[in-house]
């Protein structure tokens, strides 16, 4: 009979030996497995796969983030290569949030779709009701490339939120919030998360709680603000669907902006015509 807790994660093991799908698994023990292979010239190979090689090959997550204390502690001084006007500008994060009072969310990655369709926009959204709140900047921290970033900015249409780019993880790794992604193809990435920074100095970090899939419960924008002042008026956040070109979507655009108790996330919708 075949093992399916060692025989699930033995592909990592074997991965560079296997060109073929004939293979077969047989446990011979708790903690053994014996690889069966058919081979290019139509012979069978055998090798055993260890429970010690498996744990080898598997990545285990921390059971909480950031993995090392951060709050009270100064932000990672890096520099981060962003793209701006067209050519590259150099970000050194310490002269960047000197002086004052900085809301970071970090985030898997730009054009994904929790951070495109809600992490990203409603902080751009609540960007006045911070701003009445002392908050000087609002910045997006991904481990992406420069102009990645700068291509979601464009495509997300923000104006109110500085992107960060963490091309080379560094500042996510100075803060103990590297998640690995590789099971999905996305390598190294940050965890889920928001802080509040005053003067260079983390006061506080909303780390989403480890778990499956991609968690988002506290790092959003409503929960920072209700920690800044729990008696803050939150606007309403109304999604409105638009078609492109569509006369009566552009009068309602127009409506929406002078509507003081409601912010209003638009979404274009491209219907292909037949």
């Amino acid at each position: 009979k075949t093992n399916p807790q060692l025989c699930e994660p033995i592909v990592g093991c074997i991965q560079n030996k296997i060109s073929s799908s004939n293979t077969k698994a047989y446990a011979l023990k708790k903690s053994e497995v014996c690889i069966v292979i058919l081979n290019n010239k139509g012979k069978e190979e055998k090798f055993v796969v260890t429970m010690s090689d498996v744990k080898k090959q598997k990545t285990e997550e921390p059971s909480s983030y950031p993995t090392k204390a951060m709050e009270g502690q100064k932000v990672p001084e890096v520099t981060l290569k962003a793209r701006k006007d067209g050519d590259w500008l150099d970000i050194n994060t310490k002269e960047f949030f000197a002086g004052k009072t900085v809301i970071v969310f970090s985030l898997p990655g730009a054009f994904t779709p929790t951070c495109s369709s809600t992490h990203l926009p409603r902080y751009e959204q609540l960007y006045e009701a911070f701003k009445k709140e002392g908050v000087d900047t609002i910045a997006c921290v991904s481990v992406n490339d420069g102009f990645v970033m700068d291509s979601w900015r464009e495509a997300q249409g923000v104006s109110n939120v500085e992107l960060l780019p963490d091309g080379n993880c560094e500042f996510t790794e100075a803060m103990g919030m590297v998640s690995d992604k590789a099971a999905i193809g996305f390598g190294k990435r940050s965890w889920r998360y928001s802080m509040l920074v005053k003067d260079g100095t983390i006061e506080k970090i909303f780390a989403e709680p480890v778990k499956a899939g991609d968690p988002f419960e506290v790092s959003d924008a409503d929960t920072m603000l209700k920690y800044i002042n729990e008696k803050a008026a939150i606007p309403a956040s109304v999604v409105m669907f638009t078609k492109e070109g569509c006369s009566f979507c552009t009068k309602a655009k127009a409506v929406s902006k002078t509507h003081d108790n409601a912010i209003v996330a638009s979404f274009t919708l491209f219907i292909a015509s037949s």
